[in-house]
């Protein structure tokens, strides 16, 4: 059985998943970019310290009695993580306690891995961790032990600090295919996107690019092969919009035969109005509920109606007195007639928010985005149900017709009957609902949720790639200090779920102390092979991989299409696409070789000879 052997690493933005509001972490930024290498551990101490006088209510004796620290020659910090024992808040029992620290651990390693994100620093962060186990006394009181633990980043110092040198990744790695067996993979070719404009990439198996689409550009937005070998996706983007001002098919010759871009007429400053489609993240074709491969379920080359996923401006001030840049789902026919419409911020209510969270929502941040306008829920993923057998068997929430909806920012998912508009099912955003919810386990920021289609193996269970990070609307807290963003974790997993009951069927992440190894916290997929096997997308990290329902992965591909974004060097794959051989007609079927991975204990690059 192949083991995980992730060849890149987890990007965190800092600060973001360890109680450090937006404040903090831009301040740290600041003062961090402007001091010589040799004292900015001491000012992160120090702004650290007044960051816990100010949550304490105003008492200084606590960051200096409960947070202790030295600096190295290279301003590495070793912070002491007490029990709460002065904090003037409910405490926790030693159970819970040992499980906080269990969790801090995993998230000091995975800041000590990363490696900069597009809103990071780019720099290299080191940490060790002590904690303070011998004190620490049994008390109960708290129903919740996570509760709890959310309350406890109060009284605590969780930090990571600037290291000059210290960092444990690697910086080279293989590209391209590093795993592959034939006789246990479902193979095929593989299109996925590439970052910041470089255009639709189409490989083997064997990690052979064999077609590359220039002209369908845009990002963030699936690129998808229709069968006959056309492609469709947004074009150019709409800087700095995140949505294309096209959606476009290409034939496999290169001609356009298809676009749409009459969705809204756009007037910006200083240019003239121009029609565009606004497409972002996702669209679907007629005759396939979602996108992805299903034998029994295929995409229509030419005619029939196109899903759409589009933004478009809009003033709701029972929601926010600012301009909402809401999400718009459209459908539009062969010759572009808009023939039913969406409009997220009209079905408010039937997203299940808290009288916190409508709060939050109404003074968030996002607002004051370069866009000029409030992403407040960044609908990332819309698809048709499709024949499933929930409306078979005479659920009417599953009508094939309905379309499931993921909104990132609040990490909900919800179907929408298309004849009222209305929420007829929903998971989230609050995971404690009932009982089966909480055994599956907070979602968030979740990508690409869709049945799986009837054909494929686990036919009309919800697949979805469940990918932490920080997500959520609520009330306030250290970490949260607007109400945006309250909910964090470190780890992703990909989760097939049955979407009556909300049990859990199958799920793949990792475990322990090591589950941060599998991590993107943003973008992502996952699609259901004919074979049971299922294709991930960890997207962050320019990761493509097969496993089998029983966890082994028979063929992994790692993203060698880079470009730097915010000072830091990226791959990233919003979505990735399996489909046969038999859809492109054009090329030869590949030959097929297997790849073993070296014994990454030997591997060695050989020194340059004189």
């Amino acid at each position: 059985m192949a083991v995980h052997a992730r060849p890149t690493l987890v990007p965190f933005e800092f600060g973001q998943s360890i109680g450090f509001g937006a404040g903090v972490r831009d301040e740290f930024r600041t003062r961090h970019s402007t001091r010589h290498e040799s004292d900015r551990g001491s000012i992160a101490l120090s702004g650290i310290s007044k960051w816990l006088t100010r949550q304490s209510g105003g008492d200084k004796r606590l960051p200096q009695r409960r947070l202790r620290g030295s600096i190295s020659s290279q301003a590495r910090i070793i912070l002491i993580i007490p029990y709460r024992e002065h904090v003037r808040r409910p405490s926790m029992d030693r159970q819970h306690y040992s499980q906080f620290l269990d969790e801090t651990r995993c998230m000091l390693t995975a800041f000590s891995r990363w490696k900069g994100t597009s809103h990071g620093t780019g720099r290299r962060y080191s940490a060790r961790f002590v904690a303070d186990t011998e004190r620490a006394p049994v008390q109960t009181g708290m129903k919740d032990g996570r509760a709890s633990m959310r309350r406890l980043l109060t009284g605590l110092a969780i930090v990571i600090l600037t290291g000059a040198t210290s960092f444990t990744a690697p910086s080279v790695y293989p590209t391209g295919t590093t795993i592959y067996q034939p006789d246990k993979a479902w193979s095929g070719y593989t299109v996925f996107d590439t970052p910041n404009e470089q255009g639709a990439v189409l490989i083997d198996m064997n990690g052979t690019m064999l077609r590359r689409w220039k002209e369908v550009a845009a990002v963030p937005g699936p690129a998808r092969l229709l069968p006959g070998g056309d492609l469709i996706g947004g074009s150019t983007r709409r800087q700095p919009h995140q949505e294309a001002v096209a959606l476009v098919q290409i034939n496999w010759k290169g001609d356009t035969v298809w676009k749409f871009d009459r969705a809204d007429l756009v007037e910006e400053a200083g240019k003239p109005p121009m029609w565009m489609a606004r497409q972002h993240h996702d669209w679907q074709r007629e005759g396939s509920a979602n996108g992805d491969y299903a034998p029994d379920a295929l995409p229509m080359v030419s005619g029939g109606r196109t899903l759409i996923l589009t933004h478009k401006n809009v003033s709701r001030p029972d929601i926010t007195d600012k301009l909402l840049e809401d999400d718009r789902l459209i459908e539009v026919s062969w010759d572009g007639r808009i023939l039913w419409e969406w409009l997220a911020s009209d079905h408010v209510d039937g997203f299940g928010f808290s009288v916190e969270a409508r709060k939050a929502i109404r003074s968030a941040p996002s607002w004051a985005e370069n866009r000029g306008s409030g992403d407040w829920l960044h609908l990332n993923a819309a698809a048709y149900l499709g024949p499933n057998k929930w409306y078979d068997a005479g659920d009417r929430r599953f009508h094939p017709d309905n379309i499931i909806i993921s909104s990132r920012n609040t990490s909900v998912m919800a179907i929408i009957d298309r004849t009222t508009g209305a929420s007829v099912w929903r998971m989230g955003p609050d995971y404690r609902e009932s009982g089966a919810l909480r055994a599956l386990g907070q979602i968030l920021g979740q990508h690409h949720p869709h049945l799986i289609p009837k054909g494929l193996p686990g036919a009309g269970n919800l697949l979805v790639f469940d990918n932490g990070g920080a997500s959520l609307y609520g009330e306030a807290n250290p970490g949260a200090p607007t109400g945006a963003n309250v909910v964090a974790r470190i780890n992703s997993r990909v989760l097939e779920i049955n979407p009556v009951t909300f049990e859990r069927v199958w799920e793949y992440s990792m475990s322990g102390q090591e589950r941060f190894l599998f991590a993107s916290h943003y973008i992502s997929s996952a699609q259901r092979l004919p074979n049971g096997n299922t294709l991930i997308d960890e997207g962050a990290d320019g990761r493509l991989f097969e496993v089998t329902s029983a966890q082994e992965i028979v063929w992994e591909y790692i993203n060698p299409f880079f470009d730097v974004e915010g000072g830091s060097r990226t791959n990233r794959v919003f979505r990735a696409q399996r489909v046969p051989y038999d859809w492109v007609p054009q090329l030869p079927r590949p030959t097929e070789r297997a790849v073993i991975p070296p014994d990454i204990s030997a591997f060695r690059i050989e020194p340059r000879r004189p």
